[in-house]
């Protein structure tokens, strides 16, 4: 490996190694260039762009994306408006355990309602674009290349919509990842009364009747705490998460679960994490911590 250069004024350390330059940035997240190497192993041209798009900054690689769950990064949803979307990491972050579910009384009767049926999986990128409306700031969070990374998982198999549906139309609904047997929930939204509602509610039981085990809710939110929602610690969700990625149950039954990462995401994970270790033994952490 050549030699290393240092940009004490942007705590950037760049080794020029022939094929690609590692970068270990400030912020604790570590990205890789593509360097001049071509290669006509188009499988090894497709690990090095997921390389490239490791960065802190959200891209519209699947691939990448689909690294940054792995590893428990979190959505920086609350960063400045029109700003970046971020990758970031908290100490802690919320989940709802699929085996610790409790509706309150008065909300097993809009959760259940007959006024509305839940689909899974039938207008993935329309309930990603009603979540995107649904932000109540502007310009949103769920930016172009995050809907496309999204897009390309959905198609994968790994991304999922979780939709109520009403007189024909899609009223509300939520997306989110798959990790083995734990799903996220990153976003919601609802067009008419108590859609989002029925969508997170019946979709829970349909976790836990396919036999995942989690649900990665990124935050506690106050009212769903009666559900069961709780924080956990991200070392602990970290282990979890390398547990249950050695089932992949299904959720729905159009559709064939996968039975595993892509051979990208598993050559990618040790590179990522020997870069965010090396970054915190010389004090580059610098990712937000809640």
């Amino acid at each position: 490996m050549g030699r290393g250069q240092v940009d004490l004024n942007k705590r950037t350390e760049i080794w020029h190694g022939g094929l690609e330059e590692w970068v270990f940035r400030a912020d604790g997240m570590m990205g890789v260039r593509a360097g001049s190497y071509r290669s006509s192993n188009s499988g090894g041209m497709r690990l090095l762009e997921t390389f490239q798009h490791l960065g802190a900054s959200v891209s519209d690689d699947p691939l990448a994306t689909l690294v940054h769950y792995v590893c428990g990064d979190m959505l920086d949803w609350a960063g400045p408006a029109g700003g970046e979307l971020c990758w970031k990491r908290a100490s802690h972050r919320g989940v709802q355990w699929l085996d610790k579910i409790a509706f309150p009384k008065r909300e097993q009767r809009y959760i259940f309602s007959p006024r509305f049926e839940i689909r899974f999986d039938t207008a993935f990128e329309e309930t990603l674009r009603g979540c995107a409306e649904q932000v109540r700031r502007e310009p949103t969070w769920i930016t172009e290349p995050y809907i496309r990374a999204m897009v390309g998982l959905y198609g994968m198999g790994y991304a999922h919509s979780f939709e109520a549906w009403s007189e024909g139309r899609l009223v509300g609904g939520a997306f989110g990842v798959q990790l083995g047997s734990i799903m996220t929930c990153d976003s919601m939204f609802h067009r008419v009364s108590n859609a989002s509602k029925a969508a997170y509610g019946q979709t829970l039981v349909r976790l836990r009747e396919r036999g995942f085990r989690l649900l990665d809710t990124n935050g506690v939110v106050s009212h769903r705490v009666k559900y069961g929602e709780e924080w956990m610690a991200q070392w602990r969700f970290e282990e979890l998460v390398g547990e249950c990625l050695r089932e992949w149950p299904g959720l729905a039954d159009s559709r064939v679960a996968p039975q595993g990462l892509p051979w990208e995401v598993r050559a990618a994970l040790p590179v990522l994490r020997v870069g965010r270790a090396v970054g915190r033994r010389l004090g580059w952490d610098g990712a937000p911590v809640s």
